[in-house]
């Protein structure tokens, strides 16, 4: 009982809210009238019964019939009762008429009479009165009809919006959850490697480690890290891979402008470096070079890497990395991000722009 009042409670208030101005209008225009003294509030009471009819045929109609049949599609099913419901309230909102406008009808010193009866009365044949009514009784039905095919509308978008985020959400967290094993994975070798040579670097390794650690258990939980931390993560990588290449190969890091402010999805960057690293320093024993940069201007990410690398000692770049971060990008970045990945003379070149203003 409580669930179905917390679902449907606002929509009964505001229907209460809006019959109560209906009857509110319905009282204030009777007081127009004038009927025999001693009598206005009778009829006051009788004009109020009179339209809380249609707040009845409406409520059933919008409450119970079209939730339970015409939302549902049951459209046959929705057509005889809507059709009894009609026939029903007119024959009775007919009657009622009829027995109001008689039982004021000769009160000479009231002037409803004057101004309301004119040929209508029980001198009129039922079906010709029942036919005067139903336009009303029909034109009533379609605006709530209306009023209620409209909510249906944007309850509908809103459902179907939530049911885009979360599928959105479930799977950025699938890509997510890709992208960490992988680059642990080669953080672990790049690892492994230093140890079976014995370095001296290995207490420095093993920190730059923690921090890498440390941002993918606690930070990649979150929608968005600040940038600085991101960057924080890239450098510990980065820092990691020059101890293991040594003098032999060349790889630079630069960043220009103020990260401090910024915000951007986590491990939106690292594959990009990842893949640079892995497909050009590990693809040549010397003469390799890795070139990454990372500028912010005015909220827009400017990331560009470059490498160079063997064409007999490569695989086809992407794998798991890029193509986990083009579809994150769609994801998060749509109509925000422009990526170019070119292959030439045996340079790779990534170029990236975000969008990281909200």
């Amino acid at each position: 009982m409580l669930a179905w009042i917390h679902k449907h409670g606002i929509r009964i208030i505001l229907n209460i809210l809006g019959w109560g101005l209906i009857l509110n209008a319905a009282y204030n225009n009777s007081l127009n009238y004038h009927p025999a003294a001693g009598m206005q509030m009778e009829f006051t009471w009788h004009v109020i019964g009179y339209n809380s009819l249609f707040v009845l045929f409406c409520s059933i109609n919008t409450l119970w019939l079209m939730p339970a049949y015409f939302v549902t599609q049951r459209y046959k099913t929705y057509l005889v009762g809507l059709f009894t419901l009609i026939t029903i309230f007119t024959i009775i909102i007919s009657r009622y008429n009829v027995w109001l406008v008689d039982h004021f009808r000769g009160l000479e010193d009231g002037q409803f009479s004057s101004i309301t009866i004119g040929t209508i009365g029980s001198d009129m044949s039922w079906i010709n009165y029942y036919l005067s009514v139903l336009p009303s009784v029909l034109i009533v039905l379609f605006i709530f009809s209306i009023g209620f095919l409209t909510q249906q509308y944007f309850r509908i978008k809103k459902r179907a919006a939530l049911i885009e985020k979360r599928q959105i959400a479930s799977e950025l967290s699938l890509l997510k959850s890709q992208i960490n094993p992988h680059f642990l994975f080669n953080v672990l070798n790049s690892i492994y490697a230093l140890s079976l040579k014995k370095s001296d670097s290995t207490p420095e390794i093993v920190l730059k480690l923690s921090e890498i650690l440390r941002y993918m258990l606690y930070e990649t939980q979150q929608e968005k890290v600040a940038l600085e931390k991101e960057i924080d993560m890239i450098e510990s990588y980065v820092g990691i891979e020059k101890i293991r290449i040594g003098n032999l190969q060349q790889i630079s890091l630069e960043l220009k402008g103020d990260f401090s402010t910024a915000v951007i999805a986590p491990v939106l960057l690292i594959p990009f470096v990842e893949n640079t690293i892995k497909h050009g320093l590990d693809s040549m024993s010397e003469h390799a070079f890795v070139e990454i940069s990372i500028e912010i201007n005015n909220g827009i990410l400017v990331f560009h890497a470059k490498n160079n690398f063997k064409r007999s000692g490569i695989k086809k770049a992407g794998g798991i990395g890029l193509e986990n971060v083009r579809k994150r990008l769609e994801l998060l970045y749509p109509q925000k991000h422009t990526l170019r990945i070119k292959e030439e003379n045996a340079i790779f070149t990534v170029s990236l722009n975000v969008n990281l203003n909200t």
